[in-house]
């Protein structure tokens, strides 16, 4: 089977120079899927990068053994080479970039009259992007695999348009609030009317809670016509259903399609039988994964599972009008393929046996620091299942704030925590951090240990959306917008999703009007140190966007 770094269509010259080079690429290769298996999950938030246990630091090389990579010499101009070359003035596998040799290559490696060997960039093909995109729909249990090369943000903008296809009447969906804001703008083009799913929120632990079957069963029978139910799978915080089956028998039993956002679930997929929560997958009509977010390749490696035909024919349609990339980043695609082969390897499956096992270990050492709860499923009730590489702890009774230790371990620790809210800290958990966390237990420690306990108010709690529709959330962003101030925010209608990161999820939507409680809101935790997200700069200065009723 022709794999991406065997393109035959970018093959070596007969010249003495020809195995030197290729060389060069493959320890460009190994060297990059390295990096990324070393580094664990892109965005570790707990540690700068760090080795994998002894066991798993060959990567691809030991569970695949050296290969002799044909994703070698373009021309024969070297500088055509892609150039990531480990630095001997850099420790732990570090890289020096050549931009000149990346560029060069990256320019070549294209759908082009020069490269005709490439096969389609959405994994249609015959050829090794094809071959890939078989296997992903094989691991995860899906009909098929289509690529999202420019992340999930543009799949979800194609997969509403594609969606809004297939049906002459205006879409009628029901939407998780929690969506992500390129699902808006998809949701804003077609004009669709919009059902918002409002989550329950644990009264025990303040954290969002999972949809499960009851859910979806009692929003189905609330609205019988709906055309799909758009939701977000697992929560940023790590949680989800713990019986994906009973959903799936929900959706059998009606003609509405599920949708869903699982850009945080790709270890579902890729780990059966493990602790890791099962995936959507299977049965969903569509389920759009962020690869990268899990360290299981680079930046904007994404793609979208499909069991369902016609939205999938639908979807290749609009990307293919250029809502995805016609340049797509081909040494994303290689990565991603070197990463699924470790991780579906029996090494990569003992891997992550290890690093749920360890995940224990780094949560019950947690919870014996005083003041500190671990945020598990078992505190959101029955039916909720957590993710190994998700953990969340609580410590307000620490006294101390979110924000003050994120500040102290960056200061002292040089570690880059995922998330804070006023009271909780989300760490993500990777292989970096198998044979590494009790560090990060003792960094946290130290910090709970000298800094000064706040006083006073502590906590801004979150407002409820206030869902006051004005003309829908398709004229709200097409008419025309300015700007307000805070002070004269209340009444106005937004035109843009704002949300605080963390915890990202939108607090009020396109087409809705703020309330005094949302701007106040707004600006305490801005003064807090949150970073807002849909607003152009500090408030006090460029205050929200806002439509312009008098145009």
């Amino acid at each position: 089977m022709a794999r991406i770094y065997e393109n035959p269509a970018i093959d070596v010259d007969s010249d003495g120079g020809s195995d030197v080079e290729c060389n060069r690429v493959e320890q460009t290769v190994q060297k990059t899927v390295e990096q990324v298996l070393r580094d664990g999950l892109s965005r570790t938030g707990c540690c700068t990068p760090l080795d994998m246990p002894p066991e798993f630091s060959e990567g691809p090389r030991a569970y695949a053994g050296p290969q002799r990579s044909r994703f070698a010499e373009v021309g024969n101009d070297p500088h055509h080479l892609t150039g990531l070359q480990q630095s001997p003035s850099m420790e732990n596998g570090g890289f020096d970039l050549d931009l000149k040799a990346l560029s060069g290559l990256l320019n070549r490696l294209d759908q082009s009259v020069s490269n005709t060997a490439l096969d389609d960039a959405l994994g249609r093909g015959t050829g090794p992007l094809g071959n890939l995109a078989r296997k992903l729909a094989d691991v995860f249990g899906s009909s098929s695999v289509r690529y999202a090369p420019h992340g999930t943000s543009l799949a979800n903008v194609a997969l509403v348009l594609a969606l809004n296809s297939l049906t002459r009447k205006r879409l009628k969906l029901a939407v998780d609030r929690s969506c992500h804001k390129s699902l808006v703008a998809g949701l804003a083009l077609i004009n669709a009317e919009i059902v918002w799913i409002e989550r329950d929120v644990s009264p025990v632990c303040d954290v969002p809670m999972p949809l499960t079957a009851k859910h979806f069963r009692a929003l189905l029978e609330a609205h019988n016509d709906l055309h799909a139910v758009f939701v977000t799978s697992p929560t940023y915080e790590g949680f989800s259903s713990d019986d994906p089956a009973a959903i799936a028998e929900v959706f059998r039993a009606s003609d509405t399609r599920l949708i869903v956002d699982s850009a945080w679930g790709v270890y579902g997929g890729l780990f059966s039988n493990t602790e890791f929560p099962n995936s959507t997958a299977p049965f969903a009509s569509a389920s759009v994964f962020s690869a990268h977010k899990k360290g299981v390749g680079l930046s904007g490696a994404s793609f979208v599972t499909f069991n369902d035909a016609a939205l999938c024919a639908a979807y290749e349609k609009f990307c293919d009008l250029g809502f995805v990339s016609t340049s797509p980043n081909f040494i994303n695609y290689l990565v991603l393929e070197h990463c699924t082969d470790f991780w579906i390897s029996p090494m990569g499956h003992a891997c992550a046996d290890r690093l749920a096992r360890e995940s224990r270990n780094f949560r019950m050492r947690l919870a014996e620091i005083d003041g500190v709860q671990v945020v598990a499923a078992s505190d959101l009730g029955k039916g909720v299942a957590d993710d190994p590489s998700h953990v969340l702890i609580d410590i307000s009774d620490t006294k101390r704030s979110g924000r003050q230790v994120a500040d102290y371990l960056a200061r002292r620790h040089a570690m880059d925590i995922e998330m804070v809210i006023a009271e909780k800290i989300l760490f993500l958990f990777g292989p970096a951090h198998i044979s590494t966390w009790p560090n990060i237990v003792r960094a946290l420690q130290d910090a709970l240990t000298n800094l000064e306990p706040e006083t006073g108010p502590r906590e801004v709690v979150a407002p409820s959306p206030i869902a006051d529709d004005w003309r829908g959330m398709h004229d709200a962003i097409m008419t025309p917008t300015r700007q307000v101030l805070p002070t004269h925010a209340v009444g106005c209608v937004a035109a843009f999703p704002i949300s605080a990161y963390p915890p990202g999820r939108p607090l009020i939507h396109p087409g809705e009007r703020f309330s005094k409680e949302i701007v106040d809101y707004l600006i305490a935790i801005e003064a807090e140190g949150a970073r807002l997200i849909g607003v152009k700069g500090a408030l006090n200065e460029f205050g929200f966007t806002v439509t312009d009723e008098s145009s």
